[in-house]
């Protein structure tokens, strides 16, 4: 069934599925449920991973059978991914895991979703500030999913000069952060929200936004930090 909206909901840690207007899913970095939280029970169509660790590539635990793409080979090299499924097109931009390009923790991926007149950029595990090339690959950004918690990925600092490199129009949504379940130690979203407008909070996982391109309003993105769970779980 066809719709009229673009659905963006955040499962925990990393985990994100977008729902396209013609129905088509993309689940992106499935965690492993050791780290607390559950993987929904959701069969998507597709399943996306910017990097091989635990907490984002528990591609067996999924529901159903996806089509996967891997951003990352199982040696740990980039795997360049550029696939359409339905109205959905789905393309990887190369980038590190840390500030010394892989040195401590490997390579990630930014994972660009085009869907509905609108670019959704999931940053993965992205551990630095971007390099003008990187920045110049994901032009044209309408929601940005950044990494929030401080640990093992960008700093609090470092995820708001991302968030000014890429400049979304509609939307920036912090993911990879601390909430009550979580067994890995991160830091509370709050740490990257400041100095930064007002955000806001959602008791549902859950995003809709409607189709086609949207000019950025006079006062920037709307910054929308959701629930790891629906309203009704």
């Amino acid at each position: 069934m066809s719709s009229d909206t673009v659905t963006i909901r955040w499962h925990g840690q990393a985990c994100v599925t977008i729902t396209s207007p013609a129905g088509v899913t993309v689940m992106v970095d499935p965690f492993d449920e050791s780290i607390g939280y559950r993987l929904p029970d959701i069969r998507p169509d597709v399943v996306v991973t910017t990097h091989n660790h635990y907490d984002h590539a528990n591609v067996d635990g999924v529901p159903g059978n996806p089509s996967v793409f891997r951003g990352l080979t199982a040696d740990g090299q980039w795997a360049a991914i550029d696939e359409t499924v339905g109205d959905v097109r789905i393309r990887s931009v190369g980038t590190w895991h840390d500030e010394v390009r892989g040195g401590k923790r490997g390579l990630n991926n930014l994972v660009l979703i085009d869907t509905g007149g609108m670019r959704i950029v999931h940053c993965g595990d992205l551990g630095h500030v971007l390099t003008d090339e990187q920045v110049e690959a994901v032009e044209d950004v309408d929601v940005l999913l950044v990494p929030a918690g401080g640990v093992y990925t960008l700093l609090p600092s470092e995820a708001r000069t991302v968030i000014r490199q890429i400049a979304p129009r509609r939307a920036i949504i912090p993911i990879h952060f601390q909430t009550e379940v979580l067994t890995i130690r991160l830091e509370p979203v709050e740490a990257m929200l400041k100095g930064l407008p007002i955000a806001t909070r959602l008791q549902t996982n859950e995003l809709r936004l409607p189709v086609g391109p949207v000019e950025t309003p006079a006062d920037g993105p709307q910054i929308v930090v959701l629930g790891w769970k629906s309203s009704g779980a």
